[in-house]
């Protein structure tokens, strides 16, 4: 909430008013929910990226353990 309040400061309450404290609180849940969102789309969408590169990632296992093998037997 300090982040939020440093990087969106608007909404906050400037005085002791319980009308002003309600507003302000009403403010402080809804940028809370667009951070909110914000990171879950971003977190979904690395994922996915994750998911999609992991045929990159087996193909070169795959090409590494050939090359070992191929090593220790031609070494051998």
């Amino acid at each position: 909430m300090l982040g939020i309040a440093c990087f969106s400061p608007w909404g906050i309450a400037e005085s002791s008013s319980l009308n002003e404290i309600t507003r302000a609180f009403i403010f402080m849940l809804l940028k809370l929910g667009v951070v909110g969102i914000g990171l879950v789309l971003i977190e979904t969408g690395l994922a996915k990226m994750r998911l999609f590169r992991l045929t990159e990632f087996l193909g070169a296992a795959f090409l590494l353990a050939t090359l070992g093998m191929l090593a220790y037997f031609i070494l051998d």
